[in-house]
């Protein structure tokens, strides 16, 4: 059995997890994950779709044609019935998306769609739509010697009520080739079929411990501007532009959305809110990246 920590949660898992942080926890696990049987079905799971579900509120099993069958329970125990042509790639990846976002819903966790980086023992969150230079951060202030927090998942504590802490998810970054090559890795295979994105790992610089947030800065892109623009979002904004990054949405119960909004508004009163727009037809990242610097030393 291999044992990890991934989201603020100790696994014990039949499966290998490059991804994941080991740790040696020889008591009880919070998450146990098992391999079923490739030929398992569902008479509701039919997997010649692309995705097809069954959802209930302590129960959810995920058919992903040709990858597998996640059967996710209780908040504690995801049982994979991999297909037999999946790749291991295919099969992790899924696993670690689709069907821990519906663990963590099960659990009353909420994840949030944002990278982080840490800076003066709090993070900042990164938040941003796809292209809209997320990824591109992230490795620029890796390369400049910044700590990452985690790239493109943190999980709010909804057991705090005043100030919110964020648990990260696990030592990988998701890279361009060309970013890939900049950096000296080697690219080997993509973290999954269909997408030219290469995992970068950094098990050695990687942070467990949850922390506060101290800003929360989204990216946005334009075609009207020339260069990059900085601004503080004022009033309903901050609300609404977290929880358009409320990771993968459709998994969350109805239930949750009180205690969501709370989480939410917690975290803003003790957050700065900012957006970054940056210019879609013009290079602009050396500017984002100085603009995003100096908001991880603007005071509050």
């Amino acid at each position: 059995m291999h044992r990890y920590w991934v989201y603020g949660l100790r696994i014990c898992s039949e499966i290998a997890f490059p991804e994941l942080l080991q740790i040696n926890h020889p008591g009880a696990a919070d998450v146990y994950i098992s391999l079923g049987d490739p030929f398992f079905s569902l008479n509701a799971i039919d997997m010649a779709k692309p995705l097809s579900v069954v959802n209930t509120e302590n129960y959810t099993a995920i058919g992903v044609k040709d990858i597998a069958v996640y059967e996710i329970c209780g908040g504690k125990r995801i049982i994979v019935h991999p297909r037999p042509s999946a790749t291991s790639s295919d099969i992790r990846v899924y696993c670690l998306s689709n069907a821990f976002a519906v663990l963590l819903y099960q659990r009353k966790c909420l994840p949030l769609h944002a990278g982080g980086i840490i800076q003066n023992n709090q993070v900042t969150l990164v938040m941003g739509a796809s292209r809209s230079g997320k990824s591109t951060l992230m490795y620029r202030m890796m390369q400049g010697g910044y700590q990452v927090f985690s790239d493109d998942v943190v999980v709010a504590d909804t057991t705090i009520q005043e100030n919110v802490r964020v648990h990260a998810s696990y030592p990988m970054m998701k890279l361009w080739a060309d970013q890939m090559r900049a950096m000296g890795h080697p690219m080997g295979a993509p973290i999954r079929s269909g997408i030219e994105k290469f995992p970068c790992y950094f098990h050695s610089q990687f942070d467990s411990q949850p922390r506060s947030v101290a800003n929360i800065v989204l990216l946005d892109t334009s075609t009207a501007i020339q260069s990059c623009e900085l601004r503080r979002l004022v009033g309903s904004e901050p609300l609404i532009e977290t929880m358009r990054n409320i990771y993968r949405r459709e998994w969350m119960p109805e239930s949750m959305a009180k205690l969501s909004v709370g989480v939410l508004l917690q975290l803003i009163k003790n957050s700065a809110c900012f957006e970054i727009i940056r210019p879609l037809e013009h290079q602009s990242e050396d500017e984002m990246t100085r603009i995003f610097t100096s908001i991880l030393g603007e005071k509050k």
